[in-house]
């Protein structure tokens, strides 16, 4: 997957494990963007996304991509949770496994 589409010269790579830090900061900062500014519920919020991103990602059930800017600073960053799909009619073998939700997606402020 490719998300370097505005930001001449990016290079995007697939988040592992070793980026959990920078996952729970983009969220946090998501949040935070968005008006929370409770910072002990930003806290409690990080721990538990800690634990319950890192389960995810470690099932597989969790993909996320960071983008790198030329200077190889991280410029944006974006989180896919794959859930599972409820029992539905098959559509001839067709039915999906799993569903995907965009939970956080979070653009440094000076690469809008």
């Amino acid at each position: 997957m490719n998300l370097c589409l505005c930001l001449k010269g990016s290079q995007s790579t697939a988040a592992s494990t070793g980026d959990l830090e920078t996952l729970v900061a983009h969220r946090r900062a998501m949040f935070h963007d968005m008006g929370h500014n409770d910072d002990a519920a930003l806290n409690d919020m990080s721990a538990k996304f800690r634990m319950w991103v890192l389960q995810r990602m470690n099932s597989g059930d969790y993909l996320a991509w960071l983008v790198y800017a030329p200077d190889g600073s991280i410029a944006a960053g974006t989180g896919l949770w794959l859930m599972d799909w409820p029992p539905a009619h098959d559509w001839q073998g067709r039915a999906p496994r799993q569903y995907p939700e965009c939970l956080s997606s979070k653009v440094r402020p000076n690469f809008l």
